[in-house]
């Protein structure tokens, strides 16, 4: 499932969560900007230009209530890859990550598995 099958509505609900998860610390460095960046011109095709406008974390939730779970899993997964991929993950967005499984209902051995997964992926990258 790619994240252009995903409605309006929930493309932007990722947007706004990856700015969220970013900036969760008050650090919102110049390389999380530039791989959020780069995230939202690459994976949003419609949305490129779209400017965040900083939804209340509820009002992403309660916009994503309707979705289907293989959905809400899809933007977990993405949101998960985006931070732990070529980033190193604060405390905070670490907590944040695991807020978000449980206000979208996901188990916690599915992102259990999805870190291990990332992390495995990340360490056959450095070995080759």
């Amino acid at each position: 499932m790619h994240l252009r099958v995903l409605k309006a509505i929930e493309k932007i609900s990722l947007l706004e969560l990856a700015y969220k998860m970013f900036n969760i610390d008050n650090e919102y460095s110049e390389h999380e900007k530039y791989y959020f960046n780069v995230f939202k011109s690459n994976t949003m095709l419609d949305l490129k230009d779209y400017q965040i406008k900083d939804i209340n974390y509820h009002e992403i939730i309660r916009n994503l209530k309707e979705s289907s779970m293989l959905t809400k899993m899809l933007i977990f997964r993405e949101l998960a890859y985006l931070m732990y991929t070529e980033h190193k993950p604060s405390d905070k967005e670490i907590k944040f990550l695991s807020q978000l499984r449980k206000d979208l209902n996901i188990d916690e051995i599915e992102e259990t598995k999805l870190i291990k997964q990332i992390n495995e992926e990340k360490q056959k990258i450095v070995n080759s």
